[in-house]
């Protein structure tokens, strides 16, 4: 008897020990969970910070791409002042390119033969001559014509100008008050350059607007009160689109490309033999913060799994929760087995978190592997009423003790 009770408690200590050391890791990466979410919550910023430098750089180049388009150049030609033009009439400009000339071909001249005039007489086509009967064949009308081919041709087709509609489109993407608002939030540097790119987009127009451009018919800002309060100190008016179109002209286009343009760098060095390899270490998670958040819950499910594991065999004991272990020591007061309860279900919390910030379905399939191990966890112990001493009653008896004390 003594023997058997001696091997329980070795059981029960064992997987005491085992919970305590899994539990203490499934807090660890509950807590790297918690210090991802601030990252998720600031990837929307990025995500628009992306978009304004390539909408920046594509802007760039279909401005210098126009103005070695032939259509552009035809334009100029006839229009010395085509570049003080705004974007809304360049818009509306049919060109007219070199005319095509198709000429027929000229028919070369037929010997003839002899032995087919004899045999079959081609009827005369002359005025005041009639045909000429074949036997055998039916008699041609009498007006029969030749009509001749004409032979000098020109071909011509309006066109517009070229990538004149795509400047158009990326002064309206650029003109997206959410993708320069979140940009501004990334660093004080874009912070502090998109107010002076917005800024001298204004300037233009309200310069183009006096000196008779363009008649602006109502504001050139458009506020939402709503983003205005929401992106606070960080917030870009939208312009109406069409006053944008109006009241810049190309060399204005050409001007805001180059203002505040966002350098570009290549850390990779590309030539080498180093520029592939991955750096990685034992015990270190990866740096790109989107497979760190994956890892991380990967190993916060592994480790509730061990956790849920070890706690069946603390259930089966009959002396449950045996004296000196980890689910003993939690079980006595209500009050800290109310704090091992919340530790249970702080991975889920903390998943849950991450994969609502994120909006990322890899990480929801997670959340649903980590709940599905808590709640295991939970229906184990709770088979042995373990949590039963948190019922409300108890708290009314403990609340009143707390305050006296």
């Amino acid at each position: 008897m003594p023997d058997n009770e001696a091997a329980s408690s070795k059981v029960d200590i064992s997987a005491s020990e085992a919970c305590t050391r899994s539990g203490v890791f499934a807090l660890l990466m509950s807590v790297l969970c918690f210090l991802l979410t601030p990252y998720w919550q600031s990837r929307e910023n990025e995500v628009s910070l992306k978009k304004y430098v390539a909408y920046r750089w594509d802007l760039v180049t279909t401005a210098e791409t126009i103005a070695e388009t032939p259509t552009w150049r035809i334009y100029k030609a006839s229009h010395p002042s085509a570049e003080s033009i705004s974007i809304a009439q360049l818009l509306d400009v049919k060109i007219e390119p070199s005319p095509i000339e198709a000429k027929a071909p000229k028919a070369e001249p037929k010997l003839p033969n002899k032995r087919r005039n004899e045999s079959h007489p081609q009827p005369a086509t002359e005025k005041g001559q009639e045909p000429v009967t074949v036997p055998g064949r039916p008699n041609p009308p009498k007006d029969v014509r030749i009509t001749v081919a004409p032979t000098d041709l020109s071909v011509s087709m309006l066109r517009p100008i070229d990538y004149m509609a795509r400047i158009a489109e990326l002064l309206s993407l650029l003109n997206d008050s959410d993708v320069l608002s979140r940009s501004r939030r990334v660093s004080r540097f874009f912070d502090v350059s998109i107010v002076r790119w917005a800024s001298k987009r204004s300037n233009l127009m309200y310069g183009n607007a006096f000196s008779g451009l363009c008649i602006p018919k109502m504001e050139l800002e458009i506020l939402d009160q709503s983003k205005k309060s929401s992106y606070a100190d960080t917030y870009v008016p939208k312009l109406d689109d069409q006053l944008v179109r109006s009241c810049l002209a190309f060399e204005d286009v050409q001007d805001l490309a180059h203002f505040e343009l966002p350098s570009l760098t290549n850390p990779t060095p590309l030539g080498s033999r180093d520029w592939t390899q991955i750096e990685l270490s034992p015990g270190a998670l990866p740096r790109d913060p989107y497979m760190a958040t994956v890892v991380v819950e990967i190993l916060l499910f592994f480790a509730l799994i061990h956790f849920g594991a070890y706690a069946r065999e603390a259930v089966l004991s009959p002396t449950f929760p045996a004296a000196g272990t980890l689910f003993s020591a939690f079980s006595r007061p209500p009050l800290t087995l109310l704090v091992l309860l919340f530790a249970l279900w702080c991975p889920l919390l903390a998943s849950l978190g991450v994969a609502a910030t994120s909006r990322e379905w890899p990480l929801w399939i997670c959340s649903g592997l980590i709940l599905y191990s808590v709640l295991s966890i939970h229906l184990v112990l709770q088979e042995k009423s373990y949590f039963s001493s948190l019922s409300l009653r108890v708290f009314k008896k403990v609340i009143p003790a707390v305050k006296k004390a």
